[in-house]
């Protein structure tokens, strides 16, 4: 009789936590300048809506910022001669919430974005130091300096452009 006992509480207990467990794992919460990317089985479903949102339980779920932030990117390179030149870049960017499954099957998670930005950055540095010659910086500094912010913020808002990423605001540095 006392095991009967045992025996039922413990098919109550194991119930109670298979329930809690399975529905605690179909609830997301999404932040207010947040955005939910779920992947259920071979495509994206959004969460787009702020507070609690149901989703497939025991499926992984992405977040994704929609608020404007700034990535700073600080570039040692060389001229074509082999000049030191440093480059720094702080560029304001913002997910663009219509091409955001794009975004997530590209890439995956909020942080490798950030990692884009910074590496596409980093690019376009090398690719044009490698126009800069010394004669260049000493004769004409500025008209030099502002071709190269132009190509620079051309390159980075076009690629970023590509992957569904809005670039705000540019501001680079040449030293």
């Amino acid at each position: 009789m006392f095991s009967n006992l045992i025996s039922k509480w413990a098919t109550i207990g194991v119930s109670i936590l298979t329930a809690s467990t399975f529905i605690l794992s179909s609830i997301v919460y999404v932040k207010k300048d947040t955005i939910a990317v779920e992947y259920v089985i071979g495509k994206n479903v959004l969460h787009s809506k702020p507070g609690l949102n149901f989703k497939q339980p025991f499926t992984n779920v992405t977040t994704y910022n929609l608020a404007p932030r700034t990535t700073s990117v600080f570039v040692p390179t060389q001229t074509k001669d082999n000049l030191p030149l440093v480059v720094d870049i702080d560029i304001r960017y913002k997910v663009d919430q219509k091409n955001i499954l794009k975004l997530s099957e590209v890439f995956g998670s909020d942080s490798a974005v950030d990692n884009y930005i910074n590496s596409i950055s980093q690019q376009a540095v090398y690719m044009n130091a490698q126009s800069i010659s010394q004669h260049d910086l000493i004769h004409r500094q500025s008209g030099v300096k502002a071709e190269v912010r132009a190509n620079l913020e051309k390159e980075i808002k076009l690629q970023a452009a590509q992957c569904g990423i809005r670039v705000q605001n540019i501001d680079i540095n040449i030293d």
